[in-house]
């Protein structure tokens, strides 16, 4: 418990290093590493030099048999969004839809991802994509 407040006050401070330190010191210590725990580490990745630190550990966690949450999701597809890759964060939206994990949060991350295009051009396709999502956030089946 000690471990996942601390990692949540190191993510909250954008404190990468710890929250990872933090991490893997409670593996080390034979504690259960568990899904909570790692998406607090992924949370303190949701700048653009560090969003590949969260998919790798998002990565971890399936590799190791942890089936990746609701929240974890959604703290993985803000560290893709702050670099502005709004297909990968729709492919993971689409992963977790398959899964039945889909909700209003996380289509209106991967809409939000969509929109904050710096420079829309004719063969852009993310505000079509934006509007695509647009009823996936009001269905009953989210």
């Amino acid at each position: 418990r000690h471990f996942g407040t601390a990692a949540a006050a190191a993510a909250r401070a954008k404190k990468w290093r710890q929250a990872f330190g933090i991490l893997k010191d409670a593996g080390f210590r034979g504690l259960e590493v568990n899904v909570p725990l790692i998406g607090t580490a992924v949370s303190a990745c949701k700048s653009p030099e560090r969003w590949l630190r969260a998919l790798y550990l998002t990565a971890s966690a399936r590799a190791v048999g942890l089936e990746a949450d609701v929240i974890l999701t959604g703290s993985a597809m803000n560290a893709v969004r702050s670099v502005q890759l709004w297909p990968r964060v729709v492919d993971m939206l689409m992963a977790s839809h398959r899964q039945g994990q889909a909700n209003a949060l996380l289509v209106s991350t991967a809409m939000a991802a969509a929109s904050q295009v710096r420079k829309v051009t004719p063969e852009d396709r993310s505000w079509q994509c934006s509007l695509a999502l647009l009823p996936w956030a009001f269905s009953a089946s989210v």
